[in-house]
């Protein structure tokens, strides 16, 4: 709080994304809006279908649960911050939704799976159907969850993982972070199936990923 360094943090708007001023407790961020700012955060609002370019003083940029898909000149001038600005990105996307950033995922050794996470074990679960994640790798993202033994609850996860074509990429290093138990299983046809059972012909067998950072050697992350 006592920082003289002031970040600016901008959030993606126009697709239905979780927004800063919304109360809401499913999707609303004003929680996370007070925290940020009384950490000295400058918090700014993003439209790409307006603004010519990512402004030059965007220390982050975050992508919260887009409802829709963001349309091809938006995703280039994403392609353009984070590859000639160094730029930084939290992405937060749901099942079932298309986002329209495969290819800048692709970019940086990710994938995000059209599929759901499914775990019927009653270990982890919690009462209200949120999954219980206990399974945090070693990252600087994860330390205190690590140190502090904390389970984390997560409402409907979709998996996240590394891209296998970019294990070869000197210059990428992309770690998986967060995973599901071994009970769970990642579900393709969750669109069509009624009830959901695990099909070891299609489906992935937990543990699933389902969060993943991406690092250039130049020093920008995803």
């Amino acid at each position: 709080v006592a920082s003289e360094d002031e970040e600016k943090i901008y959030f993606l708007v126009g697709h239905g994304e979780m927004r800063l001023d919304d109360v809401d407790p499913l999707r609303g961020l004003s929680q996370l809006e007070s925290f940020l700012r009384e950490r000295n955060y400058i918090l700014a609002t993003l439209d790409l279908a307006v603004d010519a370019d990512v402004p030059a003083d965007a220390d982050l940029i975050i992508i919260p649960s887009p409802q829709a898909s963001l349309l091809p000149e938006e995703v280039e001038k994403l392609r353009r911050y984070m590859s000639e600005r160094n730029g930084r990105m939290i992405v937060l996307i749901d099942p079932g939704r298309r986002h329209g950033m495969d290819e800048l995922f692709f970019d940086w050794g990710i994938l995000a799976d059209d599929s759901i996470v499914v775990d019927e074990s009653p270990d982890f679960r919690a009462q209200g159907g949120d999954l219980i994640i206990r399974r945090f790798a070693e990252h600087p993202i994860t330390r205190l969850l690590v140190e502090y033994q904390i389970t984390a609850l997560f409402g409907q996860p979709r998996p996240v993982r590394t891209d296998p074509a970019a294990l070869g990429n000197p210059r990428l290093k992309v770690s998986q972070i967060i995973g599901t138990s071994e009970e769970s299983w990642a579900e393709r046809d969750f669109r069509s199936q009624d009830p959901l059972q695990f099909d070891s012909g299609r489906d992935v067998k937990g543990p699933v990923s389902i969060a993943a950072v991406s690092t250039r050697s130049a020093g920008t992350d995803l």
